[in-house]
């Protein structure tokens, strides 16, 4: 799958910054703990200053979420979604994909998955955080999966319609992945890694797409 992120030198440098501080944060807080880890240990791990940590991360949680809410990210992400090639000629297989990726462009693949989930079994506190913080960021995927949908030439009634429509495309095109992650956490036999998700969704795709023909 080509899902290579559509962005700035800037914004790659900055991504891979802040992926590269999570993924830190991550492994010391599974090998030591919570209370053990301070942004001082994460910033050094991460070999940067714990005032460059500050800039990416405001506490040492966030750091372990992997994302924070920020305006910066909001319009990165919003330019993102607008942007991101490959674009594909059916509507549904383009939105799947590019609401993957704009998933991918806010939480790094860098942390190990499996560690990450441990540390969140350990404090849901984490968890619900980073539900939270995920939220924040729902707008500005429904406004670009709109302009993205507008750059195609599909225009709407009114404006009330066209938000509705956005709102309503971005929640079926992000059943493919929500249905990859479930069936790769099921499969037991496997380590649940990126390959893995990879596979799933690839496999959740073509039955998404044959479900949308056959209800034609």
């Amino acid at each position: 799958m080509n899902s290579e992120p559509t962005e700035t030198l800037r914004e790659r440098q900055t991504r891979e910054r802040r992926a590269s501080i999570h993924a830190a944060a991550v492994d010391l807080v599974f090998d030591h703990g919570l209370d053990e880890v301070t942004v001082a240990r994460i910033a050094e791990a991460a070999e940067v200053s714990t005032r460059t940590f500050f800039n990416y991360f405001p506490t040492k949680e966030m750091a372990i979420v992997g994302l924070t809410a920020s305006d910066d990210i909001a319009a990165a992400l919003q330019r993102f979604i607008e942007d991101f090639e490959p674009r594909r000629e059916r509507l549904a297989e383009d939105l799947s994909f590019t609401i993957r990726a704009a998933f991918e462009f806010l939480l790094p693949r860098s942390a190990n998955k499996q560690k990450l989930r441990a540390i969140q079994a350990r404090h849901p506190h984490l968890g619900m955080l980073s539900m939270e913080t995920k939220r924040h960021y729902s707008e500005q995927i429904i406004t670009g999966i709109r302009r993205r949908i507008e750059r195609r030439g599909i225009t709407f009634a009114d404006d009330d319609t066209a938000a509705r429509a956005a709102r309503m495309l971005a929640q079926l095109c992000s059943i493919p992945l929500e249905h990859a992650f479930a069936s790769a956490r099921f499969d037991t036999e496997h380590e649940l890694d990126d390959e893995r998700v990879d596979q799933a969704f690839t496999s959740s795709i073509e039955l998404f797409l044959t479900l949308l023909e056959r209800l034609k």
